[in-house]
């Protein structure tokens, strides 16, 4: 191959109004007993709680406070401890699933709550939303989202993805990710494209595409 990614750089990211904007998507399956891991760089819109994705037809809740990250099946709930998580600056989440056994790293950083057992949970996170969940909406933006199926993740891979700040290509940490959105559009796009192996585009729901897209 001829053509290669030099050096990484944010370029925009997509903004939610907390109203009604969503992304639509496949489903991508965070699992009670599975492994897999899910990255993301997120500025809350608010100082409130938030909803960062779920699913538009049952409850399989992922939010947050400015000291919790929560998870909600519609049955039970479990929560990872933060710190300033809503204060309007960008952070970096990484979420790792090791059969179950899940651990979160902030800006590269564990969570003193590391790890927490999903096993106990009723469903899996059956995930086709992003920004919504049942009709609660995300106040804030995201920015470069992977998802890898099966995949087990690490500290280093939480520091070399967050990178001091300077971020990423999420398939130069960890190979093949299943689902990669890098949520680099520009004005008038509708589509967010899916780098990953599952070519999964998400559509853009309620958003002013003129203005949806903001610089990371």
């Amino acid at each position: 191959t001829c053509w290669v990614e030099h050096g990484f750089s944010f370029g925009n990211a997509l903004e939610f109004d907390g109203a009604n904007d969503y992304v639509s998507i496949s489903n991508m399956v965070l699992g009670k007993n599975s492994s897999w891991s899910l990255s993301f760089w997120y500025k809350s819109g608010t100082a409130s709680t938030n909803y960062i994705m779920g699913n538009t037809g049952v409850q399989r809740l992922f939010y947050c406070t400015n000291t919790s990250l929560l998870f909600n099946d519609g049955v039970v709930q479990k929560s990872f401890g933060v710190t300033n998580f809503n204060d309007l600056t960008w952070k970096h989440v990484f979420l790792t699933s090791n059969s179950g056994s899940v651990s979160a790293y902030i800006d590269g950083t564990a969570s003193a709550s590391n790890p927490v057992d999903f096993t106990t949970f009723t469903n899996d996170f059956t995930i086709n939303s992003i920004g919504r969940n049942l009709a609660i909406y995300l106040n804030g933006t995201l920015d470069e989202m992977a998802y890898w199926n099966g995949v087990s993740g690490s500290l280093t891979d939480a520091q070399n993805l967050y990178n001091s700040g300077q971020g990423d290509f999420a398939n130069n940490v960890i190979s093949s990710p299943n689902r990669y959105y890098k949520l680099n559009g520009t004005i008038g796009d509708s589509t967010t494209t899916d780098d990953g192996s599952d070519s999964a585009n998400g559509t853009l729901t309620n958003f002013n595409t003129s203005t949806c897209w903001a610089t990371h």
